[in-house]
């Protein structure tokens, strides 16, 4: 992977390639680039060769979009959270009060027969074909133990991302179950 990095002494830019033993350009001996999600450390040898590359990801809880929202807190109505267990989806196929990207409150209806998933918010539904959905990724919410933020990769190249927050982490197992079945 080639990236552009600014080093921090002399200001110059290099370019580098992420792979060890690779060769680059410039006299760096160490730096470290932040991207939005992802924070590299590279330290170089006297050959100009990458000896090590360390990738630390960062927390999806700790973005800048996703803090927005976690801070406005859980919304009330909630289901508490069970620790250790994961639930099947409620009978009637529905997980009420998580929140959106846009910061409604959402309501989850499962609907097996169909193959999709309604996402009703006070004024609008947004309708998923399970067909469409390629991944499902969940990562805790560090501040609020229990909760879950939950990501729905969908459309053609599951390049698009719907977001659901304060979802409670005995349902998500069974959110992955529902939508993409394990074979």
């Amino acid at each position: 992977m080639d990236i552009d990095i600014k080093e921090q002494e002399q200001q110059e830019t290099v370019s580098a390639a992420i792979d060890e033993g690779e060769e680059i350009k410039g006299q760096l001996i160490h730096f470290e680039l932040k991207a939005s999600k992802l924070s590299f450390k590279v330290e170089f040898g006297s050959q100009n060769t990458v000896l090590a590359v360390a990738i630390d990801q960062k927390p999806w809880c700790q973005e800048r979009k996703h803090i927005r929202i976690i801070s406005a807190g859980i919304p009330s109505g909630l289901v508490q959270p069970v620790l250790g267990q994961n639930f099947m989806i409620p009978a009637d196929n529905q997980i009420r009060n998580v929140i959106n990207s846009k910061m409604k409150i959402v309501r989850l209806r499962f609907s097996p027969y169909e193959q999709c998933l309604y996402i009703n918010t006070d004024s609008h539904s947004f309708i998923l074909q399970y067909h469409l959905i390629k991944d499902i990724k969940s990562e805790p919410i560090e501040q609020f133990n229990g909760y879950h933020i939950v990501c729905l990769y969908h459309g053609k190249f599951g390049k698009e991302q719907y977001f659901l927050y304060f979802v409670p982490c005995q349902f998500v197992q069974a959110i992955k179950n529902a939508i993409i079945p394990k074979k």
